[in-house]
């Protein structure tokens, strides 16, 4: 596997077949910390200066969905 790409390197790094993001759930307050990007397994921050986020707001509005959370642990 190459090196990790950011912003716009990102999608032509992963041409294969279509960008899939999952959101992440914080085990410590129990909400939605971040996304991940699974490509590459990125974690990207809900930061408006961030690029990979940027592309992230601009795949949601062309009407995709990222995938829910996994479920956090159980005691």
């Amino acid at each position: 596997m190459g090196r990790a790409r950011k912003g716009a390197d990102l999608h032509a790094a992963y041409d294969g077949g279509p960008l899939m993001y999952q959101l992440v759930i914080s085990p410590m307050t129990g909400e939605v910390a971040c996304i991940k990007l699974l490509a590459d397994n990125a974690f990207i921050p809900f930061d408006p200066a961030n690029s990979d986020y940027q592309q992230y707001l601009a795949w949601i509005a062309e009407g995709n969905q990222p995938l829910p959370a996994d479920a956090p642990p159980t005691e």
